[in-house]
């Protein structure tokens, strides 16, 4: 890797933390929703519980929706399990899920 490689931002998705330059979007439950359908064609979304949600407005990232989550009775505690879901310039919403991570959980605001 070349040094100007080494300075190029990679990062294909949100953290999975809000960042420090996020903040927290007007009632937004049209783009949560629109997030949550598409789980819905994840099969093993049937077992999960959702917990807090936060929707955030990024510069670099548009609206981004983050949910807490446990997979069954099964809690993981001290550890998250967290979606991650937000626009791309295309229209299309990737979700990534993110299980076993060492976060704090979302405060639903």
């Amino acid at each position: 890797m070349t040094s100007d490689n080494a300075t190029e931002d990679t990062t294909q998705a949100p953290s999975v933390e809000p960042a420090t330059n996020e903040e927290l979007a007007s009632e937004n439950t049209a783009f949560a929703a629109e997030c949550m359908a598409g789980l819905n064609n994840f099969p093993p979304f049937g077992d999960w519980k959702l917990g807090a949600q936060l929707v955030t407005q990024s510069d670099t990232w548009g609206e981004v929706w983050r949910a807490d989550f446990e997979i069954g009775t099964k809690s993981l505690a001290p550890l998250i399990n967290r979606i991650v879901c937000w626009r791309k310039a295309d229209g299309t919403i990737p979700i990534m899920v993110a299980i076993g991570q060492s976060v704090p959980p979302l405060r639903a605001k």
